[in-house]
């Protein structure tokens, strides 16, 4: 499912009332968990059904 919002990780830090190194090591390992996938500013859930 690709969501189509660009944001920059202090845009999205912004959003959620969060630091952006916290957004940026959260986001890291939802991509190494194999959840999501990032491209540049764009953000994909991965569908494993």
């Amino acid at each position: 499912m690709k969501i189509n919002i660009i944001l920059s990780y202090q845009e999205l830090a912004n959003l959620v009332n969060a630091s952006r190194v916290m957004v940026t090591n959260v986001l890291n390992e939802l991509k190494h968990e194999g959840v999501i996938m990032i491209n540049q500013r764009m953000f994909y859930l991965v569908d494993n059904m």
